[in-house]
């Protein structure tokens, strides 16, 4: 497949099933990413296309299509929703809503810069009290004979939750996780995720149920209260030797002043053995609420929060969103563009646009769907203007050295909050997944460096013994004729 052309696939103007392509937004690995508008009218979405150069790899269309299938049976208020789906001149796609918001990666990266070094509580609280509603979610749902699909996200990390500028948080990216609705199933030795949100059983490649997934959603707990990364090494085998076998670092041990019940709370999700975890994500919501009764929190502030820390940014993705929006509908009428409309003032954050105001009319998943000609892009003396990044394809402006300065300095240029290897075309494995090799080569060694460590002790403590050296005792001779007995030992001529 290399023979394919380097760029977007589809130009601005083109119809792909009931959706027409504005702009398109980004590239990565696995996909290209596009601004469109349902053809019959409504809110900007994100159509997410496959790649071309992927498409003869039947293992990555697979992972694609499970992930929009599994995406379609998931609805709820916490969760990135997925319109539609199809197949488009050879090229499969999804739609999904268009966030208008930030990661809660960038969100830790600017509290730790520009605030108080870490998230505060009141919206730490309320961020993993609804990612832990969301898990919940995904694990109890069941197929419509009511068994259950199984589901484990695998992948929880700060990347991988979005926060609207509205308050509103949205789990999104389930291409890695592990239901009965996949058509693939993980390779044995192999893992999916990122290794420093990984739990242990997940390590060790062990059946995984959903308190694999409260433990990651412990560590963002741990660092979004503190802002130090929890298991920080040099290397992904140190990494693993951390989360195996070292203890959990005590979050009081890195923010003196830590609430003892909170700490409790974020050791248990922590801990080693599933069994000793809450057993479901309702559970950990449960105690995160109720901390926050007991210390008299006030929460429901974040939409405040975001306003202080990201308010130009606010400002002008709001702008930008409008203006789409309007050149949007002016191309599905047909209409001239005209000027930009002037400008006036921007609405709080609190009452912001909608994410999406409503869903497409088309928003049921067929199956197949009949192939539609492009239709040509727009004049060239109609210049669009670039949209807004979607926060889930944003790439984030650099951040500072995390950590708070006071307590514990960082290296000048640590790797960025951003968990996994950037994407790029040239990438041949699925996002945020380690190949077999790799994970032998690091278990190998860990296991090699604990029997090394174990025998030197053992030979500090016992010493060697002495194998005994056997006695041969000597092979009588019969005496010469005519010689005088003698005893042994001493010489027959004295």
């Amino acid at each position: 497949m290399d023979g394919y052309p380097q760029g977007p696939q589809w130009a601005p103007g083109s119809v792909i099933g009931d959706f027409e392509i504005i702009e398109h937004v980004a590239s990565g690995g696995m996909a290209e990413v596009y601004a469109a508008v349902p053809r019959g009218g409504g809110e900007p979405v994100v159509l997410k296309a496959m790649s071309r150069n992927l498409l003869a790899n039947e293992e990555f269309v697979r992972l694609f299509l499970d992930e929009a299938q599994l995406i379609a049976a998931l609805t709820h208020r916490n969760i990135g929703r997925i319109f539609d789906r199809g197949e488009e001149r050879g090229t499969h796609y999804f739609v999904m809503e268009y966030v208008l918001g930030t990661s809660c990666r960038e969100l830790l990266n600017r509290a730790v810069r520009d605030d108080i070094g870490h998230i505060p509580t009141p919206h730490a609280i309320d961020l993993c009290c609804d990612i832990a509603t969301a898990l919940h979610y995904a694990h109890e749902r069941r197929s419509p004979s009511g068994k259950n699909y199984g589901i484990v996200h695998r992948d929880v990390s700060h990347s991988n939750v979005l926060v609207t500028y509205d308050g509103v948080t949205k789990l999104i990216d389930f291409g890695v996780a592990k239901s009965s609705m996949r058509s693939t199933e993980t390779k044995v030795g192999s893992l999916k995720g990122k290794v420093r949100y990984m739990s242990p059983e997940q390590i060790r490649g062990e059946p995984l149920d959903r308190r694999s997934d409260l433990f990651s959603l412990g560590i963002m707990l741990w660092e979004m209260t503190t802002g130090h990364r929890l298991f920080r090494a040099p290397n992904e085998a140190a990494t693993l030797h951390k989360i195996l076998f070292e203890d959990v670092r005590r979050p009081s041990d890195a923010l003196p002043g830590y609430p003892p019940q909170l700490e409790r709370i974020v050791l248990g999700a922590l801990a080693k053995k599933p069994a000793d975890r809450p057993a479901t994500g309702a559970e950990l919501a449960d105690q995160l609420t109720d901390f926050a009764r007991r210390s008299g929190l006030s929460r429901g502030g974040l939409p405040a929060y975001l306003r202080k820390l990201f308010g130009t940014e606010i400002d002008r993705a709001q702008v930008r969103f409008s203006e789409l929006r309007r050149r949007s509908q002016a191309k599905l009428s047909g209409a001239p563009l005209g000027p930009p409309p002037a400008t006036t003032p921007l609405q709080p954050v609190a009452t912001a646009m909608p994410i999406i105001a409503r869903a497409p009319a088309t928003a049921t998943i067929p199956e197949t769907r009949p192939l539609r000609p492009a239709i040509l892009a727009a004049p060239a003396t109609q210049r669009v203007e670039p949209p807004p990044m979607p926060a889930q394809f944003a790439e984030p402006p650099p951040a500072a050295p995390w950590g708070p300065v006071a307590l514990q300095p960082l290296p000048p240029a640590p790797p960025p909050l951003a968990d996994g290897e950037p994407r790029s075309a040239s990438r041949t494995r699925p996002r945020g997944s380690v190949t077999r090799s790799t994970v032998s080569l690091l278990l190998f060694a860990v296991v090699v460096l604990a029997i090394i460590g174990g025998g030197l002790a053992l030979s500090r403590r016992r010493p060697h013994a002495k194998k005994p050296v056997p006695v041969v005792a000597p092979t009588a001779r019969p005496a010469p004729a005519g010689a005088a007995a003698s005893l042994p030992g001493r010489d027959p001529t004295r």
